[in-house]
């Protein structure tokens, strides 16, 4: 089917417009004001048109918090407020309140507290395939002590070239490595791997937070970018 329609769209583009142009000079009509059109001729879904794709026009925005990742003590409280559209759509809360634990709340705003350390996820989603957004909640007792975590890679001292691709690689198996790049950046992942624009000396750290207890590893290297 897709060759036939390329071989009439040949077909229209390469000799029958011509010819109905010639014909219409040949009686005395000007191609500029008389040249038959596709459309006066029934021929405009010949040439094809570009199939635009479809813009979900619904949205979900997290007001509060307003980051994506929030620090607190055990013992307190966010509060969560959210926005959407079309209004008179209802978004669906989940909340990870306790580890194991899950509880939906129907609700436009509503505040949390942890009592335990651990990580806590608490997201929002417009129905059952509409747009979502998550917040991740870090309780951190600050009477635990950091305990220290193994870069794997990069080695202490390694010297890389701009725009070179470095692979970042943490002994970690508890929760998500946040590595921080040591310019203004971060990254997410175990197993990672970033380019440096600028060059210069670097300090690469990487912070996890245990899951289940909220227990905070760290470690860090100095890398040279030439």
């Amino acid at each position: 089917m897709k060759g036939l329609m390329m071989a009439m769209n040949r077909a229209v583009t390469g000799w029958i417009l011509p010819a109905l142009a010639a014909l219409m000079v040949q009686f005395g009509a000007s191609t500029a004001s008389a040249a038959p059109s596709l459309a006066s001729w029934g021929l405009e879904g010949l040439l094809g048109e570009d199939k635009k794709e479809e813009v979900d026009p619904r949205w979900l925005r997290i007001l509060k918090p307003d980051t994506r990742m929030v620090t607190i003590k055990p013992g307190e409280s966010v509060t969560f407020e959210l926005d959407w559209f079309p209004a008179d759509k209802s978004p669906h809360w989940y909340a990870a309140t306790a580890p194991r634990e899950r509880v939906a709340i129907d609700s436009k705003s509503f505040t949390v507290r942890f009592a335990k350390p651990g990580v806590f996820f608490i997201g929002a989603q417009l129905g059952r395939k509409g747009p979502r957004e998550v917040r991740e909640i870090h309780v951190i007792d600050p009477k635990m002590p950091v305990t220290p975590l193994t870069i794997l890679q990069p080695k202490a001292g390694r010297k890389f070239k701009v725009g070179e691709r470095i692979a970042l690689n943490a002994d970690s198996g508890v929760g998500d490595v946040v590595w921080v790049l040591g310019n203004g950046r971060e990254v997410r992942g175990t197993f990672v791997h970033v380019a440096y624009p600028e060059p210069g000396a670097y300090t690469l750290r990487a912070v996890e937070v245990n899951r289940m207890t909220g227990q905070v590893s760290e470690g860090e290297v100095e890398i040279v970018i030439e």
